[in-house]
Order: structure tokens, then C-alpha cells, then sequence
């Protein structure tokens, strides 16, 4: 699999268009009978559209050619495949590599100096990244997806309670008065 760029967007753009010019209760049974190639196309192009009747327009001289095949790592391949079937069950989210996540937590602690809680940031330090653990501990894929799901497990509970934490320092700041307390 590769990055989609332009070249790609135009022809799922082209592709779209024809599948919803066409006729899907009498394109099903051609598929469903293993049907040629050529008569799918024949069908797709000429007897339920329109789509190939019309010439290809010449492509300009001065156009830039477009961008080379940017292949995609197993981990984006991956992450992919988990927003797409997130996607298509109706759920909507971005993922982010433990990294980005880790860098947006240095920003965070910038922005907050001290108020920023120091257990999180004390767990975190020294942490390689799952992929590497994971790696170097073996197992199949099953194991990986356990031990991802431990991990998100443990963060979760770190960042919840890291999180109760400064709700309670901000609340005592702006309400209590800058006392310790329970929210």
C-alpha cells in the first residue's frame, strides 16, 4: 500500500462517480457469477453509464508530473486499516504514534510549569517506544495487540489520575483559594 496523492484521489474521485451512476442490484449478480474482466467493464462503461463514451481530454504540456509512490510502513498500513473499519462501524478518531503523544505532553508541561503533574511526567521518562518492547519481548500479533491493550490500560489510569490532580490544583486556585483539597 502507498500514501494516496493527487493521481490517487482522482481515479477513488472517478471510480466513485461511476459506482453511483450504477445500477448495484444488476452489477452484484455479474460479480456474484465470477464474470470476465471485460464484460465488467462493458457494463460499468458502456451499458449502465456513460463513463467511457466521452474522449480522454489531452493533458497539458506544462503540467508537473505528480509525486512518485510513497510507500507506507506496516505500522501506517496498520493505523489505516484501524480508522478505516472505525470509519466504517460509524466511529470517528485519530491515532497517534506514542511520540507525538509523548511531545504533546512536553508541550503541555511547558505551557503549565509547575502545575503540570509530576508523576506523569516521572513515568514517561525513559519509556522506548511500544513497537521496540514489544519487539524485543517476541510474540505474534496477539500478544502485541495484549500488551497494547495493558499499555493503554496503564496510561489510561496514569493520565486519569495525573489529570484529577491538576483539575484539583486548578479548582483550588480559582475557588478554594489555593488550598489542597478534595473537588
Amino acid at each position: 500500500m502507498g500514501k494516496c496523492d493527487t493521481d490517487c484521489r482522482t481515479i477513488a474521485r472517478i471510480c466513485n462517480d461511476i459506482m453511483e451512476e450504477t445500477d448495484l442490484t444488476d452489477f452484484s449478480p455479474l460479480l456474484y457469477k465470477g464474470k470476465k474482466r471485460s464484460e465488467l467493464t462493458q457494463y460499468l462503461c458502456y451499458d449502465s453509464t456513460d463513463a467511457c463514451t466521452k474522449k480522454i481530454p489531452a493533458v497539458p504540456k506544462d503540467r508537473k508530473p505528480s509525486s512518485a509512490f510513497q510507500p507506507m510502513d506496516s505500522e501506517e498500513v496498520t493505523r489505516y486499516k484501524m480508522l478505516r473499519t472505525m470509519k466504517e462501524n460509524g466511529m470517528s478518531g485519530t491515532m497517534y504514534d506514542r511520540d507525538s503523544i509523548l511531545d504533546e505532553m512536553e508541550m503541555m508541561k511547558e505551557e503549565m510549569g509547575d502545575d503540570f503533574p509530576g508523576e506523569f511526567d516521572q513515568d514517561m521518562q525513559g519509556k522506548e517506544s511500544f513497537a521496540a518492547e514489544a519487539e524485543a519481548e517476541g510474540g505474534g500479533l496477539g500478544a502485541d495487540i495484549g500488551k497494547a491493550a495493558g499499555a493503554v490500560k496503564d496510561a489510561a489510569g496514569k493520565m486519569a489520575g495525573s489529570a484529577k490532580k491538576m483539575a484539583e490544583k486548578m479548582y483550588n486556585k480559582i475557588i478554594g483559594g489555593g488550598g489542597e483539597g478534595e473537588l
